[in-house]
């Protein structure tokens, strides 16, 4: 049985991860800003496959218990 409350807390990270790699995009691509924007997005995709990684391990580990 997963746990749900762990399983979707990874979730939320992974989603609000990739939120900031949005932002992140938005800044590199409509400002002038384009060092700070980059450094923003990869910090949000790495946030965000961490989330991803975490909530798939956690299900695996339930599901084959």
């Amino acid at each position: 049985m997963v746990n749900n409350t762990t399983f979707f807390k990874y979730v939320k990270i992974a989603l609000f991860g990739w939120g900031i790699m949005l932002c992140g995009f938005a800044i590199a691509h409509f400002t002038v800003l384009d060092f700070i924007g980059k450094a923003i997005m990869w910090i949000g995709i790495l946030l965000g496959w961490w989330g991803v990684g975490k909530a798939t391990q956690n299900f695996f580990r339930a599901r084959f218990k």
